[in-house]
């Protein structure tokens, strides 16, 4: 009876435990809009983004519109724009709100987001670190400097949800794990960001293979197959978006291997406070 209830306990302090690591930092995230008047439509959301995402919302029970759309210069494909943009599937949430109400809704899908880097984050680090460690952690990492800085281009969250996960299937390879499930994810919610967080994990996949070389062959050899096959399964977003970005306005402009900025200038650019509006116009 005493073992019964030292379950329940433990399991009832777990089920709180995840409650706080999405909801400190969605309610962190939410109350510091709401303080400030929810003024989200900022510059490329405003400017850019909520055009787009009235259009997922026109037009997501009409899926054919996305491989062709005159809206797009003298027409053409909107598959890489999909991708890259709108393939999040928290912009389902936009179906709920009317037109006028689309900052409300994206407002919401931010919140939702930042809260869900921090439930994520905490499944993976309970598994290595103490309880109320794994959730300091989650917090911090929820809130870190790059969704405090990039939270307004929203389609660039869904990565940071699913690299905890990512990271996790990696120290499980070589057993059953669901490598292939996150990997294909992480290529279609959003390419760009995606594909940086498989080359992270590739890099981290090499250390973890280097710290721990039992039965390296069969890890490296599962590693290869299920990160091929969810390349090769989100083929159907891939191809079509390579060929748009190949066949682009900029696709004749000319690589330049010189350097923009005096390398040594950039470790000043860890500094708080150093960045400058002016050196990303140039």
């Amino acid at each position: 009876m005493r073992k019964m209830k030292i379950n329940y306990q433990d399991k009832h302090v777990r089920t709180i435990l995840y409650l706080l690591s999405f909801f400190i930092p969605f309610a962190i995230f939410a109350g510091y809009f709401a303080m400030h008047g929810m003024r989200i439509l900022t510059v490329d959301l405003g400017q850019q983004y909520i055009d787009l995402l009235a259009f997922y919302k026109d037009h997501f029970f009409n899926p054919a519109a996305y491989s062709y759309s005159f809206a797009n210069g003298l027409g053409g494909s909107l598959i890489g724009t999909f991708f890259y943009y709108l393939a999040s599937p928290f912009n389902m949430l936009l179906l709920f709100f009317s037109k006028t109400q689309l900052p409300i809704a994206i407002y919401w899908i931010i919140s939702l987001k930042v809260g869900t880097i921090g439930l994520t984050s905490y499944y993976y680090f309970q598994k290595h670190y103490q309880k109320i460690y794994a959730l300091a952690g989650s917090n911090a990492f929820a809130l870190s400097g790059y969704v405090i800085a990039y939270n307004l281009n929203l389609m660039w969250l869904d990565s940071l949800i699913l690299l905890p996960l990512l990271i996790l299937q990696i120290h499980q390879v070589g057993k059953k794990n669901w490598l292939i499930l996150v990997s294909f994810l992480l290529w279609v919610t959003d390419f760009y960001t995606g594909y940086m967080a498989l080359v992270f994990g590739f890099f981290y996949f090499a250390i973890y293979l280097f710290n721990h070389p039992t039965n390296w062959q069969k890890k490296l050899l599962n590693y290869v197959i299920k990160s091929t096959t969810a390349t090769l399964l989100a083929a159907f977003a891939l191809i079509p978006t390579i060929y748009e970005i190949i066949n682009n306005k900029n696709s004749s402009a000319v690589f330049n291997w010189g350097i923009q900025f005096t390398p040594y200038k950039l470790l000043g650019k860890f500094i708080s406070g150093s960045y400058s509006f002016h050196e990303m116009q140039a």
